[in-house]
């Protein structure tokens, strides 16, 4: 028997899945602009295990086995905790261990936040391709945060709600005269190269009582490492899009 998943963002159908179970194999479409019908093969594989979404965005054809889900993730290689999900793209990624659900979260204008956890409790959030590794600092903070992408935004900028958990005196940064915030990057170096535009410019700090002073690339990259070690932040092991 197949099962078809179309897999919704912001109430548009991006991909059709067909899970045929006889042979545990998956195939993906996407529309075909010429005939308006989601026949543009897309991939197919065969996998081990498989994740529904646990949220389903609207009722269940009886008759057609048809579901409206925000995404699919399939275990592909047993023991490898290698991934393929299938969300607003199709992206392979490795988990640091065996992946234990995916789950939805419905925004505004019914845009979709997928994101999955593992045995351990870290999180992958599909979207901003990062993984929250779990650690004793943040396990009471994600407790009282039901949404993980709600404390992935809050902890994004390095002088917000959570900045004086570092003792971090940081209010915004100016470059070239121009004010904005400090968001966290997980590659310092070449983030910091950007902003300076190999060091034509010069980054300052402007602290909570509105002094100003230089901040060096290695103070930058130190910064940076300490706030994504403190909250695990990292990119997601191996990740590579296969379609979007």
């Amino acid at each position: 028997m197949d099962i078809i998943y179309y897999i919704i963002n912001n109430d548009q159908k991006l991909f059709k899945v067909i899970i045929k179970l006889i042979n545990q194999k998956f195939v993906i479409y996407k529309k075909d602009d010429n005939t308006n019908d989601y026949t543009k093969f897309v991939y197919e594989n065969h996998y081990e295990n498989i994740f529904i979404d646990k949220i389903i965005l609207n009722d269940k054809n009886e008759s057609e086995n048809i579901y409206h889900i925000g995404g699919i993730l399939f275990e592909m290689r047993k023991n490898e905790n290698i991934y393929i999900f299938v969300g607003d793209e199709i992206s392979q990624f490795k988990s640091l261990d065996k992946m234990e659900y995916i789950m939805t979260l419905i925004g505004n204008d019914n845009f979709v936040y997928p994101y999955g956890i593992d045995k351990e409790n870290n999180i992958y959030l599909f979207i901003e391709n990062i993984m929250i590794k779990h650690n004793s600092n943040i396990s009471e903070i994600i407790k009282k945060t039901p949404n993980p992408y709600d404390f992935y935004y809050e902890i994004d900028t390095l002088n917000g709600k959570y900045k004086t958990l570092l003792n971090y005196d940081i209010k915004y940064l100016s470059i070239k005269g121009e004010i904005c915030l400090f968001y966290h990057q997980l590659d310092p170096s070449k983030a910091y190269q950007k902003l300076t535009n190999n060091s034509q410019n010069q980054i300052y700090i402007i602290d909570m009582l509105n002094k100003k002073r230089k901040i060096t690339k290695s103070e930058y990259i130190s910064i940076n490492k300490t706030w994504n070690d403190f909250f695990g932040l990292n990119s997601i092991i191996d990740y590579e899009i296969i379609d979007n």
